[in-house]
């Protein structure tokens, strides 16, 4: 019984020193991401108004003022007032965010329906892992005969403390804006991860946009769309020290209605930038620690160091099923190491003779009869620049030691 009365008292001794150890730890974390939050100057400013602990709770109370990006001297000011409980392993925040103002608070209440629009539910455990749970409440307005309406947009997120590294997604049901043109969104999401590089303020990310289906109507033209994706990304590249860029854009089926109906499907554009020097981009991005030192020739410097490490640019993928028939095309350039350097900004062909490239191009030949591009296409083919083979249209092009070849039509550019 002796034994049992110890075990239990140590057992409560521990879980209190744990429950205590959170507390502080949390109160630790919310100062350190507040730090972080400013270090970025990405114009949003955080402070800690006020930090209540107790043993088996907290409150506390950030103010976050936000710059309009083209506008420095508009600025909003936002309320996170949260409710902290401590457990042994882990603490339980329940937030809401609320803007500071009484004008600003009228405008929210009118959009919103409420003083409080976002309210989050997160939770940090002893190993330095968060995950959380948010929702911007349903918005409304009805102005003037424009109206816009939005369902509830839902966030979950997870993140990593210590490495500065997580993932996070966004989701809404419908968008509709009705007016002079009336646009409807549906089965909105965008999900990915991201993750800071070496304590920079250089991050890469891969995050997936998708739009289930699009509506835009107006007195001139309607538009519909669906299945529609947006990849963006910014990555460890498939070399050592170096980052890969990535935008691709897919969409399943689309239909313009005007004078006429064209449909489009299966269309995809994917562009690449590989093998950017890991070392010259991290500079580059620690101008925004230090705005105030940025001038336009530290930029161009460090611009032209990047370029001088060396890139390939690439258009991998452009693909569409038109109502002239199907286009398919790719192209790609090559950058080397030292070809760009301070004299390029005096002679730029001095680079040519360093750049190789190819590019390739097929459009089936009905493609001639489009209106707008038809011509454009014609003297294509009249230069040599495109080359009838079969029903189809082809280009194929190299650049190599300063010279162009396009359907071994040989163009010295030097």
């Amino acid at each position: 019984m002796k034994k049992t009365l110890t075990a239990i008292a140590v057992a409560a001794i521990a879980c209190a020193g744990s429950i205590y150890y959170v507390g502080n730890y949390t109160e630790q974390q919310v100062q350190q991401m507040i730090a972080q939050t400013n270090e970025q100057n990405a114009g949003v400013n955080a402070q800690l108004i006020s930090y209540n602990k107790g043993f088996l709770s907290a409150q506390s109370q950030v103010q976050l003022q936000i710059q309009h990006p083209d506008m420095p001297e508009e600025v909003w000011q936002l309320q996170v007032d949260a409710n902290i409980q401590h457990w042994p392993y882990k603490a339980v925040i329940d937030s809401a965010v609320s803007v500071i103002g009484d004008v600003e608070k009228e405008v929210v209440k009118q959009l919103f329906g409420t003083d409080t629009p976002y309210t989050a539910k997160d939770e940090v455990n002893l190993l330095g892992q968060l995950t959380g749970q948010g929702q911007l409440v349903e918005m409304n307005l009805d102005e003037g005969g424009k109206s816009l309406q939005l369902t509830p947009i839902n966030i979950s997120y997870n993140m990593d403390l210590n490495a500065l590294s997580g993932y996070s997604e966004l989701s809404f049901d419908a968008l509709t804006i009705a007016g002079e043109e009336n646009v409807s969104l549906k089965d909105f999401a965008v999900k990915g991860d991201f993750a800071i590089i070496n304590n920079s303020a250089l991050m890469t990310y891969d995050y997936l946009f998708s739009l289930g289906e699009g509506q835009v109507r107006s007195s001139e033209i309607n538009v519909d769309f669906t299945q529609m994706s947006m990849q963006t990304a910014f990555k460890q590249g498939q070399k050592p020290q170096t980052l890969d860029t990535l935008v691709a854009l897919k969409v399943g089926n689309y239909v313009i209605s005007a004078h006429e109906v064209l449909a489009f499907s299966n269309s995809e554009l994917e562009i690449n930038v590989n093998g950017l020097d890991e070392a010259a981009l991290i500079e580059l991005s620690q101008l925004q620690q230090y705005p105030d030192s940025i001038d336009d020739a530290l930029v161009q410097q460090l611009v032209l160091d990047l370029a001088g490490k060396g890139a390939n640019v690439a258009i991998s993928k452009l693909n569409s099923q038109t109502p002239w028939g199907d286009v398919s095309a790719n192209l790609e350039i090559d950058l080397p190491p030292g070809a760009v350097d301070k004299t390029v900004m005096m002679a730029p062909q001095s680079a040519l003779g360093l750049l190789t490239g190819n590019a390739n191009a097929r459009l089936s030949g009905q493609i001639l009869q489009a209106p707008g591009i038809g011509d454009q296409l014609n003297f294509a083919v009249m230069m040599g620049i495109l080359t009838q083979q079969g029903e189809d249209l082809v280009l194929k092009g190299s650049l190599k030691d300063g010279q162009l070849v396009v359907n071994d039509n040989t163009f010295p550019l030097m």
